[in-house]
């Protein structure tokens, strides 16, 4: 790993050599590097969250029978059975559910089970500080594409987009 770490800071380095923000880049990329999310192994909790339209019970077991049948844990809270018109949830309520998973030490990586509409209305509620203070893998799709790059663009870790583990597979 440190190997890799000097090999791109040397290609950088040729890359930057005649650029006035050389010292600037290389330091972004160092803190990209730190805040980059562990990795998921089998036996890893997975976190559950319906950012964006509500989900049905037969959806969210389906999701937890997959994850779990692929050797990880599964872990949500009740606010993911929210309801509120098509939403699961008010916007304020679906952030906190967010930011309460990335609050969690024992959860390892968190995904979206659905799409659909309603992330957008609930970027001003997250806690952007706390998701930087404790990085997590973070999957979804569809809608959750404006989650993805909210907190990419807030806080620079890899984000991953991909559909919900309620489909057959």
């Amino acid at each position: 790993m440190k190997t890799l770490k000097l090999i791109i800071h040397f290609l950088l380095l040729i890359g930057f050599m005649s650029c006035s923000t050389m010292d600037s880049s290389l330091k972004n990329l160092e803190e990209i590097q730190k805040l980059k999310p562990k990795r998921l192994k089998q036996g890893d909790t997975i976190g559950l969250v319906s950012p964006a339209s509500y989900i049905s019970q037969e959806q969210l077991d389906e999701s937890i029978e997959n994850l779990e049948n692929l050797g990880f844990k599964v872990k949500y809270n009740e606010a993911i059975k929210d309801k509120y018109g098509y939403l699961a949830g008010t916007d304020s309520a679906r952030a906190e559910d967010l930011n309460s998973m990335f609050a969690d030490k024992n959860i390892d990586a968190i995904m979206a089970v659905r799409g659909g509409y309603g992330c957008a209305r609930m970027l001003d509620f997250i806690d952007y500080s706390l998701i930087k203070k404790n990085p997590k893998i973070i999957i979804g799709y569809s809608d959750i594409t404006s989650l993805l790059y909210a907190i990419y663009s807030k806080n620079g870790f890899s984000v991953f987009s991909r559909t919900g583990w309620h489909i057959n597979f």
